[in-house]
């Protein structure tokens, strides 16, 4: 009984958090990798549940967060899909972004995102993080 006890909390919050697939080896100069990414309802109306997703990152001495231009969104459920949809960043420091996403009124769902950065003068996409979540 005393193990549900903390096993509980830990499963519900794994619900949120992203799974990731993070290359291996060493950090390139020009990289930008995605490490976490946790989900925040924020609004919901009839038709819309409202979104903002903090992304957690790791950059190369090439990069600097300004280079990093917009996040991208694919939402999956029920068979279903949307996006991917490209929305610039909201916010954003050494290793944290914030971008805000929306899709229909779901229950369970799996959100994939990367980020776009430039890199001498060229668009790069970031590794793919995933997040499932149900209710």
């Amino acid at each position: 009984m005393m193990i549900l006890v903390f096993l509980i909390p830990l499963l519900a919050s794994l619900l949120l958090e992203g799974c990731v697939t993070v290359p291996k080896g060493p950090l390139q100069p020009d990289e930008v990798r995605l490490t976490k990414a946790i989900i925040i309802e924020t609004t919901t109306d009839a038709t819309r549940k409202n979104y903002n997703a903090i992304i957690e990152y790791q950059h190369g001495e090439k990069i600097k967060p300004e280079d990093i231009r917009m996040a991208c969104t694919t939402w999956y459920w029920d068979n279903r899909s949307e996006g991917p949809t490209c929305r610039r960043i909201m916010a954003i420091d050494d290793n944290k972004i914030e971008v805000n996403s929306s899709v229909g009124v779901v229950r369970t769902y799996t959100i994939e995102m990367y980020v776009i950065y430039l890199i001498d003068g060229k668009e790069k996409k970031s590794n793919l993080i995933r997040v499932v979540h149900s209710f």
